[in-house]
């Protein structure tokens, strides 16, 4: 099964939740995919085709007799062939335009199976007969300078400053020069987990843009929620491409007494947090897989030297959160957190 994430500028995608480099997929992978969706597999053709040097466009529509579409073609843009009258013609006042249809026969086509309720691929044809666009130029064509609806929605909702979203409560009972301990309220949150690669960047992105779909209407009910603010990501303990990074966010106080229940393709769970106290170290920039651990060690340092000798403690040094304020186009003002839980400053912590 393939599940549609859409990485803005990457060359993985996600099957069975496992990250998948396109260039190293097979005629027979492609031809074993099935979509839940026809938007999915057209999707996933224009991703194989950036990759692999030329752009897409849709081609035959077969639909049943209640009109519905049944089968979908996509082809490489230069299948086909100019018509000859266009070419033959001698009353033409402008020149004309370079032929680029030359009858490539690469395509993927799809057709929708009703036992299954699955769009699966019946034809797939890899070659081309002309020269495929390199990596370093293949991004100058329209088709392929177009925003993620993921970056859109951040642009429509993350404003000037980071609290012009919902974010969870807390109130800060411990403020130091380099840190600080909050008290958070009860709150839900909701999941994706992301296995396949040691890339704190990487599974973000994958883990955000399944949150995204749900939050657009990817769930049981078709409800639209409110984006929010932080991301979190949870950097597991140990780092391979065995474990599995858990991406959350914050769900809208609207939905806080029962959220609607993801779409099962994408394999979110809901999280309910009780009260706890987290320290937080704050840090600018961009956060990046080369500096997060710094990020995590100077919070860990601190919190050893102002609370060595009282009854805190860290719960647990081994794994800590990543927290994002900010959409990825602003690049000053940012605001990003390094989490760790702590326990012992009050009863209720």
């Amino acid at each position: 099964m393939y599940l549609m994430i859409a990485l803005r500028n990457s060359d993985s995608v996600v099957i069975d939740g496992r990250f998948v480099r396109i260039n190293t997929m097979t005629v027979d992978d492609i031809e074993g995919l099935d979509f839940s969706r026809e938007k999915d597999a057209y999707g996933f053709y224009v991703k194989y085709a950036k990759c692999n040097g030329f752009v897409v466009r849709k081609d035959v529509v077969v639909r049943n007799v209640s009109g519905m579409i049944i089968t979908r073609r996509f082809l490489c843009n230069r299948a086909g062939e100019r018509d000859q009258k266009h070419l033959t013609r001698v009353d033409r006042k402008r020149d004309h335009r370079v032929v680029t249809r030359i009858n490539c026969e690469a395509h993927l086509r799809i057709h929708y199976n009703e036992e299954r309720l699955r769009w699966v691929v019946t034809s797939f044809e890899v070659s081309h007969n002309h020269e495929l666009i390199s990596s370093t130029h293949i991004h100058l064509f329209l088709a392929y300078r177009g925003m993620t609806d993921a970056d859109k929605a951040q642009i429509d909702s993350l404003h000037s400053t980071v609290y012009a979203i919902e974010s969870p409560k807390y109130i800060v009972i411990q403020t130091e020069l380099d840190f600080e301990i909050r008290l958070y309220n009860e709150s839900s949150w909701i999941s994706a987990t992301s296995s396949g690669t040691n890339s704190f960047e990487q599974s973000t992105k994958t883990g955000f843009h399944r949150l995204y779909q749900y939050i657009r209407g990817a769930n049981l009910n078709s409800s639209k929620l409110a984006i929010t603010a932080p991301i979190l990501t949870r950097i597991p303990s140990t780092i391979s491409s065995e474990v599995s990074y858990s991406v959350r966010m914050y769900v809208s106080p609207h939905f806080q007494g029962k959220p609607p229940q993801s779409n099962p393709e994408l394999k979110l769970q809901l999280e309910k947090w009780k009260t706890q106290c987290i320290a937080v170290r704050k840090f600018n920039g961009y956060a990046k897989d080369d500096n997060i651990n710094k990020e995590f060690e100077a919070l860990v340092s601190s919190l050893n030297k102002h609370l060595d000798g009282t009854s805190t403690m860290m719960q647990d040094t081994s794994s800590y959160t990543i927290a994002q304020y900010n959409a990825s186009f602003r690049n000053t003002e940012r605001v990003n957190e390094v989490w760790i839980n702590v326990s012992g400053f009050r009863t209720d912590c």
